[in-house]
């Protein structure tokens, strides 16, 4: 009996031994948790901070290549507007003055728009309906056949041509009107026209004789670029006999000149 009292004595003594390490015990667990959530949550705030800094340096970056973007885009479009043509007073651009164009580039112009609009369409009927008139009366090839066909384009057909040329020159390349086309035909019609029948009843004796009637037009068109030329430098000259008569002269004394040397 006093063996087991003697146990149960020293068994109490330790419980009374561990108890204040028990009652201790939850607050150092307490204690350790709370560290470690306090840890947690400052490298998690830390953590956060820089995602916050670094997303702000990034939106600052990117604001700032935008606006140097649209600085330079609306640098651009200055200077296309500037090297395009004078903007107008609500930023839009005006169409350029075709007068400020080279006289040779509006004269060219002139004459393709011509030879395109009037000269096809207008050619391709006339000759049709020429041959036509002609064979109706004479037998094809004859000599009175070709003869009436040159004498009816050159006194028809050829005052429409150099008329039309100076109206579509003067009012196309040089901006004139009614009133300079007028002046231009009175000028210069005449001398023109003495000069055309220098060329042109001989080429079509030849294109009326042996030239199918398919292939006349585009036999004429081939010439025209011949023609064409002549006509542009009449067009561009005030008085194109006088500006001829002094290169011809110029080059007689030229070669005055070298015969003395």
């Amino acid at each position: 009996m006093l063996p087991l009292f003697l146990s149960l004595l020293l068994l109490s003594h330790r419980l009374l031994a561990l108890a204040p390490s028990l009652s201790t015990a939850p607050k150092n667990n307490r204690t350790l948790g709370d560290l470690l959530a306090q840890r947690l949550d400052s490298s998690a705030r830390s953590k956060k901070a820089s995602a916050s800094a670094a997303a702000a340096a990034a939106a600052a970056a990117s604001g700032s290549h935008a606006s140097s973007s649209a600085r330079g885009g609306k640098a651009s479009s200055s200077g296309k507007t500037r090297r395009g043509g004078a903007a107008g007073p609500e930023g839009e651009q005006r169409p350029r003055d075709p007068r400020s164009l080279p006289p040779a580039t509006r004269h060219l112009a002139a004459s393709a728009l011509y030879g395109a609009a009037v000269v096809g369409p207008l050619g391709h009927a006339w000759y049709r309906w020429l041959d036509a008139f002609v064979s109706a009366r004479f037998p094809r090839g004859s000599a009175a056949f070709v003869a009436s066909k040159v004498l009816l384009d050159e006194v028809v057909f050829g005052p429409v041509h150099v008329a039309g040329f100076f109206a579509t020159v003067v009012v196309v390349a040089e901006g004139g009107g009614a009133a300079e086309v007028a002046a231009k035909v009175k000028k210069d019609f005449t001398s023109t026209y003495a000069a055309e029948l220098a060329f042109w009843p001989a080429f079509q004796a030849l294109n009326f004789w042996r030239t199918p009637v398919r292939h006349q037009l585009l036999a004429v068109n081939l010439a025209c670029l011949l023609d064409a030329t002549f006509l542009c430098w009449a067009s561009a000259h005030d008085d194109w006999v006088a500006a001829a008569r002094s290169a011809l002269g110029m080059e007689a004394a030229a070669g005055g000149g070298g015969g003395g040397r």
